[in-house]
């Protein structure tokens, strides 16, 4: 395991955490008054900023979903497919609302090809109605979904997102 380095690519990657540390570390996991764990900001979050962004992007692994209908899910150990609906959304039809189903009928989920136990902070983000950060599409397939504060978070605040942007089957 490398821990200092100085020399070539690697200069560049700890230079780039560096300056992700001094100017983008925004948040982290708490226990939230809202529902069991969420994300705060302990430092003020710029109206306009992505609170979760990835200084050695290639280092980081592309986010790939496989898709699990809710019959397959319903077959898991008591409590798996509860835990799974609160992570991972129905997909969507085109409309970005409609839940896509399955020739059963069965509504489908994306859920993410590595498992649950490689979530990063956005996972953990809490519903509101009046929420003060949005949900941005990747830019190109495999690359990560992320957020944009609406307006400025201040140090202390809860960051939350509407669950309803993530289409019907979230209400």
């Amino acid at each position: 395991m490398v821990f200092a380095v100085c020399n070539g690519a690697l200069l560049e990657d700890k230079q780039r955490l560096i300056k992700h540390l001094q100017e983008q570390a925004y948040v982290e996991l708490f226990a939230s008054p809202i529902a069991g764990v969420g994300v705060r900001a302990f430092r003020p979050i710029p109206k306009g900023v992505d609170p979760f962004p990835i200084c050695n992007m290639h280092m980081a692994a592309k986010e790939r979903f496989c898709v699990l209908s809710a019959e397959e899910l319903r077959a898991m150990p008591p409590g798996v497919f509860e835990k799974v609906k609160s992570f991972f959304a129905a997909l969507t039809e085109d409309d970005g609302w409609t839940p896509q189903t399955n020739r059963k009928g069965e509504i489908i989920y994306g859920v993410l090809s590595t498992g649950m136990n490689n979530l990063n902070l956005s996972w953990y983000l809490n519903h509101s109605d009046d929420p003060n950060i949005e949900f941005q599409d990747a830019e190109e397939e495999g690359g990560y979904n992320s957020f944009v504060t609406r307006r400025e978070i201040q140090a202390g605040e809860e960051l939350t997102t509407d669950y309803r942007e993530l289409g019907k089957d979230r209400r």
